[in-house]
């Protein structure tokens, strides 16, 4: 059975389940992504088991031809990428002693985020990933510590 428009609208829809779609389908395409398969499918509701199903039949059947399926799995590649970078910057953070973090932590969040080098940005949307991962950690730690 084919792909229908509603099985779309979930694959490209913006919540974790779908995230976790696209992250398999990515993997399927050979992108570093992680699958997420076995908790697709225990997690899933049944509908969206069968989207899976399905999606996963048309992967199949297509190979690696669909350009719409690959499409989607280098958007999950992208969505992946970005939350590895925001994690880094938030672990970047929690790495760091408080009182350093406390005094240093606005300078920090550009200085030594690793997604720019010499004052050139090479990808902005990791850059700001990467920033906000750092300052998710730097206000709660501001926070406790007041």
């Amino acid at each position: 059975m084919a792909l229908t428009v509603n099985d779309f609208r979930l694959i490209e829809s913006d919540y974790g389940y779908a995230k976790k779609v696209r992250y398999t389908l990515g993997h399927l395409f050979g992108l570093r992504t992680p699958s997420c398969l076995p908790e697709l499918l225990l997690q899933g509701s049944p509908d969206e088991v069968d989207v899976v199903m399905r999606l996963l039949q048309a992967f199949v059947v297509t190979k690696t031809q669909n350009h719409r399926l690959r499409e989607i799995a280098e958007k999950g590649l992208r969505e992946f990428e970005l939350e590895q970078a925001f994690e880094e910057g938030r672990q970047y953070a929690i790495k760091q002693p408080m009182q350093m973090l406390k005094d240093h932590g606005l300078n920090w969040r550009y200085s030594k985020n690793p997604y720019q080098t010499d004052k050139v940005t090479a990808d902005q949307e990791k850059f700001e990933a990467w920033s906000n991962g750092f300052k998710a950690h730097f206000d709660v730690a501001c926070c406790e510590a007041w």
